[in-house]
């Protein structure tokens, strides 16, 4: 039956519909890579620019310690007494940190001595109207004499600037306001810095102050550093862009709940696309133990972080240049695959024995070096075993390099399960083995898995050979160096290990001819050789 006009249309059709979802997938990937590399620029970016802000605050905020330390310092050796030099030293201070809002020092004074302080500050400041007094609350200049019935009172003696704006701070008792009578009752206890609570500043912004006792012969003194929050910010940090800014205070043990310090919000316009956009944010500690705060930042990401040619050109190449990558794509993988297998031949080849499939005198070396820095910085003990098996020169005379090959296949087999799994098993060359043991009990230890391998020869299945000839047996021998008795480098502990080695070969070979003495002599081999007893060294 012939099909019609109409199903050859519907036919038609399908194809189109399968090369539109075809070409859809593809360009929708596209896009979804493109505007994901985008989005993950912005976070590089975000991140880098958070983590230099972070850098400056922390910068900032440590300096205080540095700057209150100085001025605790200076008032210690000046005893109190110098108020000029004090004023002056403060003024360098602040010349040099814009952010520190202002320094001061107050005065423990007994209730009981009250009256005579009063009466010796007006005569050192030359205020016939000064007063110990209280403000009403944060920020405010209403203020009332205190009572006297405290028994003691920190006032404010010096500060700096002494702007007309803040005068009436000088005789501030700093133990009956909220936010500072804490801060002076620890750092009495601790001896250390001290931060308080935020709190209004008289010019109703929030600053919190830093607080250090200094105890001088006759008196107790508390260094003050007052930073206001707002200029701890860099100007450049907040002009323009999307970033989000707030500095809060961390609890600590005068706030339970975080307080907010300082929040800035970025100048960057909403649009109706940012909801389909990640908001991202950024959290770090300042300033450590002595004044914990939080530096939250945000950015809201918008349509704006798009590339939008690059989006329009992937639109326009993706009809033109979809085969062309698809070809690129499998070509490119395909050479990636063969430079990846060729570079894994190439380290196997220089760090693997061809045939036992052991590492190399190279890789060997590697990790002995390795093992020998960890166990300098440890304090532990490694060994090291030098092994020759004994015979196999005859094997390969009289049995050919084939079963040769099959006996140090077998030898290394036997080798690698007498040791754990961060030993190393190397073939140096020929018939020549190594084995570096990690963390052992002393020579004890290296004693006992060389009696191991032995045991495991005599145990072991011989190789193979042709019917009507003796299977090849042969033992090893082994010598020992320990680290670091007997050697500290990798060039003592393989001298070490090869000299005990012919010691070991030596001590076998003196003991299989006493053996062969009373015993009767085996059937010789080509060349007037006997068959190797498991002790001989044929050279």
């Amino acid at each position: 039956m012939e099909e019609t006009t109409e199903e050859v249309q519907i036919k038609s059709a399908r194809l189109n519909l399968v090369l539109i979802e075809i070409f859809l997938t593809i360009l929708g990937l596209l896009l979804t890579v493109a505007v994901s590399l985008d989005i993950q620029r912005e976070r590089d970016r975000f991140a880098e620019a958070s983590l230099f802000l972070h850098g400056q605050l922390d910068t900032q905020i440590n300096r205080n310690l540095v700057a209150l330390h100085g001025l605790a310092a200076f008032l210690k050796a000046s005893d109190g007494e110098d108020p000029d030099n004090l004023a002056n030293y403060a003024r360098y201070i602040l010349s040099r940190h814009s952010y520190i809002y202002m320094l001061q020092v107050a005065q423990a004074v007994p209730g009981a001595r009250l009256e005579h302080f009063i009466a010796a500050q007006r005569e050192l400041q030359g205020r016939a109207d000064f007063k110990v007094k209280k403000f009403s609350q944060e920020g405010s200049k209403n203020w009332t004499a205190v009572d006297g019935a405290a028994e003691t009172y920190y006032p404010v003696v010096f500060m700096e600037p002494m702007l007309p704006e803040n005068i009436d701070l000088i005789g501030l008792d700093l133990g009956s306001m909220a936010f500072s009578q804490y801060p002076l009752q620890i750092a009495l206890q601790t001896g250390g810095s001290i931060a308080s609570r935020p709190y209004r500043l008289l010019d109703r912004d929030l600053g919190y102050m830093l607080v250090q006792p200094v105890e001088t012969a006759e008196k107790q003194f508390f260094a003050i550093l007052v930073t206001k929050v707002s200029k701890l910010i860099p100007p450049s940090s907040t002009s323009g862009g999307r970033l989000s800014i707030g500095i809060y205070y961390q609890g600590g043990m005068f706030s339970k709940e975080p307080v907010w310090l300082l929040r800035q919000e970025g100048n960057g316009e909403s649009g109706w696309l940012d909801d389909l956009f990640p908001r991202l944010s950024a959290s770090f500690s300042l300033g450590g133990p002595e004044q914990p705060l939080t530096l939250n930042v945000e950015e809201q990401l918008g349509a704006d972080v798009l590339n939008w040619p690059v989006l329009l050109g992937i639109v326009v190449g993706c009809m033109l240049s979809v085969p062309v990558m698809l070809a690129y794509s499998r070509a490119r993988h395909r050479d990636e695959m063969v430079r990846l297998k060729a570079s894994n031949t190439l380290f196997y080849q220089a760090n693997f024995d061809a045939l036992t499939g052991l590492p190399n005198r190279q890789l060997f070396m590697n990790r002995l070096e390795q093992a020998l820095a960890v166990a300098h910085r440890q304090g532990l003990m490694h060994a090291v075993l030098y092994l020759d098996l004994d015979g196999f020169k005859g094997i390969n005379d009289y049995y050919g390099h084939n079963i040769g090959d099959k006996v140090l296949v077998r030898a290394a087999k036997i080798f690698s399960r007498c040791v754990r799994e961060i030993d190393t098993v190397a073939r140096l060359g020929g018939d020549e083995f190594v084995i570096l043991l990690q963390d052992i009990d002393g020579r004890a230890g290296a004693e006992f898995v060389a009696s191991k391998i032995r045991k495991a020869f005599l145990s072991s299945a011989p190789v193979v050979v042709d019917p009507g000839r003796a299977p090849p047996m042969l033992g090893t021998s082994i010598g020992i160096a320990v680290y670091p008795q007997d050697g500290t480098s990798i060039t003592e502990l393989l001298k070490v290990s090869d000299a005990d080695m012919y010691k070991d070969k030596v001590a076998r070979k003196l003991s299989s001819q006493q053996s062969r003495s009373t015993a009767e002599p085996s059937r010789p081999l080509p060349g007037g050789r006997g068959v190797s007893d498991g002790t001989d060294r044929y050279r």
